[in-house]
């Protein structure tokens, strides 16, 4: 109870921090702006490139220096790519193909982090084969910040409702559920209702909830 308690003040930190970073960043010029994008992107390529043996072959065959690349500098990664060479791709150890399906295969709740400090996403397959991405409580709450982009402010227990799948480890579910983490728990009651219920049990709930 502990541990968790002082993962929950952690990652409210971050949360925290992000959203001082994008009130900060909303003041900027473009060309500040397309600046620091540059650096940060070269940053992620040179922490890539050293810890992923396939973007280390991605850099040597075209002759790729992060230190001054851009974006455009690398192929395109296909859903594909990404589904048979995950394992080389990942740049944690703790991760690989098997163990998120494994996880997978035993967690049926979305708001269940592998290994307690992995958020693991799988794609819903209907375009072929499931794919895999995994981020830590950083990463995930820096791409999360985002909506205050479109819901600014806080406010305590905003009410917030999510419909759809609820019983995999779908983007969709996982993103609303975030509410429900540590100190984000203050601010917004989030609650999750699945697609296949009957249309009329979901309209009934989210009438109940009133979001």
């Amino acid at each position: 109870m502990l541990l968790n308690g002082l993962r929950a003040l952690y990652e409210g930190t971050f949360w925290l921090r992000d959203i001082a970073d994008r009130r900060k960043i909303s003041r900027w010029s473009r060309a500040k702006l397309e600046a620091s994008l540059t650096r940060r992107f070269r940053q992620m390529a040179v922490h890539a490139i050293q810890q992923s043996p396939f973007f280390a072959e991605v850099a040597a065959s075209n002759r790729i220096d992060p230190t001054r690349c851009s974006p455009q500098d690398f192929p395109e990664l296909t859903k594909n790519q990404l589904i048979h060479d995950f394992d080389r791709i990942v740049t944690n150890s703790a991760l690989s193909k098997t163990r998120i399906a494994e996880f997978f295969h035993r967690s049926c709740d979305p708001g269940e982090l592998l290994d307690k400090r992995f958020y693991v996403l799988q794609t819903s397959g209907s375009t072929g084969p499931p794919g895999y991405t995994a981020f830590t409580p950083r990463e995930w709450n820096r791409g999360c910040s985002s909506q205050f982009r479109v819901m600014p402010g806080l406010r305590i227990r905003k009410r917030l409702a999510f419909v759809g799948m609820t019983t995999h480890h779908c983007a969709g579910v996982s993103l609303a559920l975030t509410g429900r983490r540590g100190i984000n728990r203050l601010f917004y009651d989030c609650r999750a209702y699945d697609c296949n219920l009957p249309t009329v049990e979901i309209v009934r709930q989210l009438n109940e909830f009133q979001p």
